[in-house]
């Protein structure tokens, strides 16, 4: 903060802090998102909770690249956070999508084989070439018809992804 803002080097420790708390409160306030995400979330905690009536088990977790507490801060912020289901960030995982590790880590946490495991992501580098290559079945979430493909299951807006 003292290297980058105007005045910043004449800023105290707690001055400083304001300074970086004021910047997230205004990117938390502008985080927005996609329109069909809230719907997603609670049909997903609803099949979880309908699996879990039944003596079945439906687990979920988010993977993601990044620090563990940014990312779930990013994820309140836009209503998609369960705070029961796992966040595996690459932070704090040792590894970052693609690299298969970070999948590996989250079957064990989620007690799945890769086999058995689904992975919904929109980055066809990241998310399902990497999980493809860790062994699980992807599913594409193609938000843009220019975006690269994969031949995989590919949806273009959560509400085509099918629950059961």
């Amino acid at each position: 903060m003292r290297d980058f803002v105007p005045g910043g080097a004449d800023l105290d420790d707690a001055g400083a802090q304001a300074r970086i708390d004021e910047y997230y409160d205004h990117y938390r306030a502008r985080l927005v998102p996609y329109e069909d995400v809230a719907g997603f979330i609670a049909r997903l905690r609803d099949a979880v909770a309908r699996r879990a009536d039944a003596g079945e088990r439906l687990a979920v977790a988010y993977v993601t690249n990044g620090d563990e507490d940014s990312q779930r801060t990013k994820l309140d912020a836009v209503g998609a956070l369960v705070g029961d289901w796992p966040l595996i960030a690459s932070a704090q995982a040792g590894a970052s999508k693609p690299d298969p590790r970070i999948f590996a880590l989250a079957c064990e946490r989620l007690g799945t084989g890769a086999g058995e495991t689904v992975m919904v992501g929109d980055d066809p580098w990241s998310d399902v070439d990497g999980a493809t290559g860790a062994g699980l079945r992807s599913v594409h979430l193609r938000r843009s018809a220019s975006a690269p493909g994969r031949p995989v299951a590919t949806i273009g807006t959560l509400a085509r992804l099918v629950i059961d």
